[in-house]
């Protein structure tokens, strides 16, 4: 799935830059779409978290930094990013050790749904992604947007929520 950049050229000989595969449109810049989906990749897995890794992209290179708590975690980072169309190579520097204590679970699930619901409202470019289910802290986000930025800003919405200590995400980009 390697995206490639097509030259048009207009009626006027204006050339006109359009980026994509199959003369579909990318939106955003190649970087910011292998960094979106990176991030997104990290966010998303399995004890990944908002804070416990992170991801600087450079050229299609990864760098993973921060703390997990099993060898299987940094190795399931590692393995996460790979799978991301795009990457060239990731430089693992996960440490294996006690990662920072999440916010502290809600006792009632519905409380921590109204609230992610409210964060998701706040954004008129997040009006059809939907909280899908909440249990013991982890979010479940379904629904379309628009721009793989949107949904990487929906996932963001739902961590910067007090109590939310893991999202998941089937949101499509149409």
């Amino acid at each position: 799935m390697g995206w490639r950049r097509k030259a048009t050229v207009t009626p006027l000989g204006a050339m006109v830059r359009s980026w994509g595969q199959g003369g579909h449109p990318v939106q955003g810049s190649d970087h910011t779409w292998l960094t979106s989906k990176v991030k997104l990749a990290v966010m998303t897995m399995e004890g990944g978290g908002r804070q416990a890794v992170k991801a600087h992209v450079q050229q299609g290179k990864v760098t993973l930094t921060g703390t997990v708590e099993s060898r299987d975690r940094k190795d399931s980072a590692e393995a996460a990013v790979h799978a991301v169309a795009g990457v060239i190579e990731v430089h693992n520097l996960l440490r294996v050790g006690r990662p920072p204590l999440p916010p502290a679970v809600r006792a009632v699930g519905g409380n921590l749904k109204r609230d992610v619901e409210k964060a998701l409202a706040s954004d008129q470019e997040l009006r059809d992604v939907k909280v899908h289910s909440v249990a013991k802290g982890c979010v479940a986000l379904a629904g379309s947007t628009t721009d793989l930025a949107f949904e990487l800003r929906a996932v963001e919405a739902a961590y910067a929520v007090p109590g939310v200590v893991q999202v998941t995400s089937t949101i499509a980009t149409r």
